[in-house]
């Protein structure tokens, strides 16, 4: 209770600290006190919110201190890279997230690699919040992530340009990738053609698209391979139930590497949807606002 006064930090904010500590959750707590001061000077000299600062060093366990030690050492560079790089604290929070220990060479990685990320905001098509959200759950391997990103962009980039997607979809489709986003780009551009040739003759926007591939990262490539293998059924659905394009891609959204699965369920549950429609005041959109994520 001293802790949480002292910092600020909530009972959640806390949970997360101590996540995955099994039998070492007292000494992390130990030390987690015992660092007090260092977390309250650098959460009164930075940007960064009490959220971001629990995601950043959840997971640490029983190396709580040197995560703590590591964050405080480096408040300073921190700050200056928000307030150079185009990224918000959010953004490097995201970047960062379960870093836990590593907390410290993530930092210097994320701060080495300024110039090149900012190149990829400024030319590359892409704002902050689109690359913070590919880059995000890299955690310890985010120098791997920011090689990935930047050894593709080309490729990428190319990708945007010849599909339609924008930097918004292709980030949410890619979001979450982390380390393995070298392979979710080459992923996406093997399949370019064959999304844009679906999408063309497909009742489905870009945008209806990106939302059901939403968060497959690098099994892009099996997730668009899985759309467009249920093409028909799709088309089916919306011929002979009244759905909307939209309102299935609301239904899906989310499913990335679950979409082949995700469909099937859509498919044999539609009979008992259409019904409980029937029965109820609810529209089809509102349904479909329901299951959206689900």
């Amino acid at each position: 209770n001293n802790f949480v006064k002292a910092t600020g930090f909530s009972a959640a904010n806390v949970s997360g600290m101590l996540s995955s500590s099994g039998v070492n959750v007292t000494t992390t707590i130990d030390l987690l006190v015992k660092n007090t001061k260092k977390l309250s000077q650098f959460i009164q000299g930075n940007e960064f919110s009490i959220s971001n600062i629990s995601g950043m060093l959840s997971g640490s366990r029983a190396n709580i201190g040197i995560a703590v030690e590591n964050l405080a050492m480096r408040g300073k560079v921190l700050n200056k890279f928000v307030m150079t790089s185009g990224f918000s604290a959010s953004n490097v929070s995201g970047m960062l997230n379960g870093a836990a220990s590593n907390i410290g060479e993530s930092i210097d990685v994320l701060i080495e690699n300024e110039k090149e990320l900012k190149k990829l905001i400024t030319s590359g098509g892409f704002s902050a919040d689109n690359i913070a959200g590919m880059l995000g759950g890299a955690r310890s391997r985010i120098k791997q992530a920011i090689e990935g990103l930047i050894t593709n962009n080309t490729a990428l980039v190319k990708f945007m340009t010849n599909s339609g997607f924008s930097a918004s979809s292709i980030s949410c489709v890619l979001a979450s990738s982390g380390a393995s986003i070298g392979v979710a780009i080459k992923e996406l551009c093997v399949e370019g053609d064959a999304v844009s040739n679906f999408i063309k003759n497909s009742s489905f926007t870009t945008s209806n698209v990106s939302s059901m591939l939403k968060g497959a990262g690098g099994s892009s490539g099996k997730a668009i391979r899985s759309l467009i293998s249920h093409n028909h059924d799709l088309d089916r659905l919306i011929k002979t139930n009244n759905y909307t394009a939209t309102d299935i891609a609301r239904m899906l959204e989310g499913s990335g590497n679950k979409l082949n699965e995700s469909i099937r369920q859509l498919v044999e549950c539609a009979p008992v949807l259409n019904k409980f429609i029937e029965n109820t005041n609810f529209s089809i959109s509102e349904v479909a606002n329901m299951l959206g994520s689900s």
